[in-house]
């Protein structure tokens, strides 16, 4: 379990390489979510699955660097961060590399994504380090 405790000048949350799971990821954000400000979270190396990352977006209002990569995202967590838009109107920086998500950035589709990502300002950093074990 992880606790928390009060501190109005909490500016970074780091959450990395602990091994965390979806339900342990939102327990901690719900927890921090009366924390301002917050304006970057740090949960590379965890389990974060798609499910998961749709679960927590409503805690990531007020982020503007969100660094999730080394997870267990797919294509699908774009399509989660256009859908819930309301939810990204601070951030700035994404880093979802290495994560599951189509390594051909070329593809129409991820192309497309990206290109509205930015339109929002959102900068998407999607690195594919050649996986082994697809």
């Amino acid at each position: 379990m992880i606790s928390l405790a009060t501190n109005d000048f909490i500016n970074e949350i780091d959450l990395s390489e602990l091994s965390l799971k979806d339900k342990e990821i939102k327990e901690f954000l719900h927890k921090a979510k009366n924390i301002r400000p917050i304006k970057a979270i740090k949960l590379q190396q965890n389990s974060l699955t798609d499910e998961g990352f749709e679960s927590i977006c409503q805690y990531l209002d007020h982020v503007s660097n969100l660094n999730l990569s080394f997870n267990h995202l797919t294509d699908r967590a774009l399509d989660i961060i256009l859908k819930n838009k309301e939810y990204f109107y601070k951030m700035r920086i994404m880093n979802l590399s290495n994560n599951k998500i189509t390594s051909d950035k070329t593809s129409t589709k991820i192309k497309s994504k990206m290109e509205e990502l930015k339109r929002m300002g959102i900068v998407v950093t999607l690195w594919i380090i050649n996986q082994l074990n697809k």
